[in-house]
């Protein structure tokens, strides 16, 4: 598997100087990787779909790519790119990183591969939707047994509001990002609206090589960065859920949030032709999913998923007969008075047990 970090964007020049400074843009911050933070975030220094390490006739190797840019692996300016007001230059290559690192895993053996899950969570989760396609059609030819799927993890962004598709836009014409997007988008989405392509809801519905995405439409990354709440006088997002005393206004803006998600991410679920998958509950988490939907972790979900495409991709069954569970949602009911989503929270900060039921229109707290 191929795991791309994740760590958000950097929305212009001096946001990105600072950024170069950290271990998020430069490389002579990285250290092993055993001893920093984990892929999964859960505790372990699992990389990758984890359920992969339970395979007894297969080798599994993983690799965890640092992601060292702020835009999706999508940059690529062979000059340098002045900051403003100082004498200093960035060097925007995100997408030629990408590529040198699939090439090294090529080298170590991944061209005798017979299964490749590009994965990654929030940003990282954005680095496979947007690069999906390309990946697999590089590895046609210098992986060719390989089946590639994408398993993209809190990967899938709005384009909602206003201040959060304006940052994305100047990160694409800063980092000169229309080479790595997908050509596919940028056929619909051509001149001054190519911008487009670095966002999810514009290059999902193309995507021709399969996905299962794990992702929750109260994702909590998207209400405190995404989400503009009119009260709170031009600032983005609502952190009521850190003190656990959201006001009646905040929480009928989260609960709006909700539906103005799945009008997006909705039709990617009845798409004809498609074999993708989804893992989407409710739960305000970001790279983090509510205990069980179906008796399923979304891990597993993705294994039941997985091994039909298998199926299905290598012959064995016709896809238009081959009838298998792909989507998994949660929808609260109201038995459980605290919801689903369990007490672990959000990287351990976050102990809000909180259920949106976007149908009957309740929160279960």
């Amino acid at each position: 598997s191929i795991w791309a970090e994740g760590g958000e964007w950097c929305y212009d020049e001096k946001d990105c100087l600072a950024r170069s400074k950290t271990r998020l843009g430069s490389n002579k911050t990285w250290v092993d990787l055993t001893k920093t933070r984990n892929a999964h975030h859960d505790g372990s220094n699992n990389i990758g779909p984890t359920y992969l390490d339970c395979q007894e006739d297969s080798q599994v190797n993983k690799g965890f790519f640092f992601y060292g840019d702020g835009a999706s692996r999508t940059g690529d300016r062979k000059e340098p790119w002045p900051v403003p007001g100082t004498d200093e230059v960035l060097f925007f290559r995100g997408a030629r990183s990408l590529y040198a690192g699939i090439d090294l895993m090529l080298s170590l053996g991944m061209s005798e591969a017979t299964d490749v899950v590009f994965t990654g969570c929030s940003a990282g989760g954005l680095t496979v939707f947007l690069h999906l396609d390309a990946v697999t059609e590089y590895l046609a030819t210098r992986a060719a047994g390989a089946l590639v799927v994408g398993y993209p993890i809190s990967g899938y962004f709005a384009d909602l509001y206003s201040v959060y598709p304006k940052q994305m836009e100047y990160v694409f014409n800063m980092q000169n990002s229309v080479g790595h997007v997908p050509k596919s988008c940028l056929d619909v989405h051509t001149g001054n609206e190519s911008w487009k392509c670095i966002m999810a809801p514009h290059v999902a519905p193309l995507i021709e090589t399969p996905w299962f995405a794990a992702q929750s439409r109260f994702d909590l990354w998207q209400l405190l960065n995404i989400l503009e709440y009119p009260a709170h006088s031009g600032h983005v997002g609502t952190r009521c859920m850190y003190t656990q005393n959201c006001d009646v206004g905040e929480i009928a803006a989260i609960e709006a949030y909700g539906p103005q998600f799945m009008s997006q991410f909705g039709p990617l679920m009845t798409q004809a032709g498609k074999l993708n998958g989804g893992y989407q509950d409710q739960c305000v988490m970001h790279c983090r999913f509510s205990d069980r939907i179906d008796g399923l972790t979304h891990e597993q979900a993705f294994a039941s998923w997985y091994e039909n495409i298998k199926k299905v991709k290598r012959g064995k069954e016709e896809p238009d007969m081959y009838e298998f569970q792909r989507w998994w949602n949660f929808d609260c009911d109201g038995s459980d008075e605290k919801g689903p989503c369990g007490s672990h929270g959000n990287n351990g900060t976050l102990n809000r047990r909180w259920c949106l039921d976007i149908h009957a229109n309740r929160s279960y707290v």
